[in-house]
């Protein structure tokens, strides 16, 4: 806790020690985005059983996004519980597609592993444990995902380019926020 936070405000869950916490700023877009991306999943599905698959993984990647944005890390206790509630509600509810969603969890999950492996210090390991939930939670339109998110750092990359020239190529974009997009329009495609 830095000495010029009172006291209250490390105070409740979530709070780890010697970690800033997020940033009013930051906690409030990931919340707006968070519930826009909910009331559309729930607009797009209906009341049901989809919906709330689609719910359970925006909020987790709502709250993913703030710890990425705010400390560049996805931490185990968010990333690993909402991984296993995603797979269990699609195996309860939609057993008949068992194989899909553990095929693209495990398979988005090896590509991810693959690339951190490659390149250390591009990809962390909370972006490998991300891909389990991504591929859990959308099955086969992971691809897609994939595929937005890329096209989505593109313009942040170039702008990045442009500011910092080769001093840009050091500098490290929190993932996550571009796969919660992509995880978003994958799930309304």
């Amino acid at each position: 806790m830095r000495m010029s936070e009172p006291a209250h405000a490390t105070a409740g869950l979530g709070v780890v020690p010697g970690v800033e916490r997020p940033s009013e700023r930051v906690r409030a877009g990931a919340a707006l985005a968070g519930l826009a991306a909910a009331a559309l999943v729930v607009a797009h599905f209906g009341a049901g059983d989809r919906a709330l698959v689609g719910v359970v993984l925006v909020a987790a990647l709502a709250l993913l996004a703030v710890t990425d944005i705010e400390r560049r890390t996805l931490p185990n206790l968010i990333v690993l519980p909402a991984f296993a509630i995603v797979l269990a509600l699609q195996l309860i509810l939609f057993p008949e597609r068992a194989h899909e969603w553990i095929l693209a969890a495990l398979g988005v999950g090896l590509i991810l592993l693959i690339a951190a492996v490659a390149k250390p210090g591009g990809l962390g390991y909370g972006d490998v444990k991300l891909g389990l939930l991504l591929g859990a939670g959308l099955g086969e339109d992971v691809v897609l995902c994939l595929v937005i998110a890329g096209f989505a750092m593109w313009p942040v990359a170039v702008h990045l380019y442009i500011r910092h020239g080769r001093a840009a190529g050091r500098m490290s974009l929190p993932f996550e926020p571009f796969l919660a997009v992509g995880a978003v329009v994958a799930l309304l495609a």
